[in-house]
């Protein structure tokens, strides 16, 4: 901590003459600043040394601030050469056509998924407000005409979509049975 009195010193002669009596008094803010805990404490500080001796301290406290503010930025980051080198490196890169480097993608989904995980994936932001006519879940009115029709007629529609309601339900990857099991899903709540 001498060096950040002697900082603090420093930064005292730019804005004040440093005589012996006001060098004890610098020495003594560095010292409050330097054990001081939070902005708040050094704050404090400052508003005491204005109300006590003027123009001349407020300086001093300005200075004070400065040097504790710089020294604090000093400390905080992290100058090791990992840390240089990972603010340093590149966000991204560029590959010609077939030099990528190979990356794993995400596994396929292993077996059909269940008529629970597909609605809440694909079909909720429509079947659970109702956008553009969609029957809501749990809404047997809404699904009595449509199953009145036939279970072929509602699923056909369901698979290649009809009106408002696109094919697979944006499902694209649903198959057909999953799409089915869907269905029976929503209807059942």
């Amino acid at each position: 901590m001498i060096n950040f009195v002697v900082y603090f010193i420093t930064i005292v002669k730019k804005v004040v003459p440093l005589t012996d009596p006001v060098k004890k008094i610098v020495i003594k803010i560095a010292n409050c600043i330097k054990n001081a805990r939070s902005i708040g404490a050094i704050n404090e500080i400052g508003s005491a040394i204005v109300s006590a001796k003027g123009i001349f301290l407020r300086r001093l406290a300005v200075s004070a601030v400065t040097a504790l503010s710089l020294i604090g930025a000093a400390h905080a980051a992290d100058m090791s050469e990992e840390a240089i080198a990972e603010r340093i490196a590149p966000v991204g890169s560029v590959y010609l056509d077939g030099e990528a480097p190979v990356t794993e993608t995400a596994a396929a989904p292993s077996g059909p998924r269940t008529g629970e995980a597909i609605y809440n994936t694909f079909c909720m932001a429509c079947h659970s407000t109702g956008v553009a006519g969609a029957p809501k879940i749990g809404d047997a009115a809404a699904w009595e005409p449509r199953l009145a029709q036939g279970r072929d007629i509602l699923n056909d529609h369901a698979i290649n979509g009809f009106n408002g309601m696109p094919a697979k339900g944006t499902c694209m990857d649903c198959s057909d049975d999953e799409i089915i099991a869907t269905i029976d899903y929503m209807i059942a709540q």
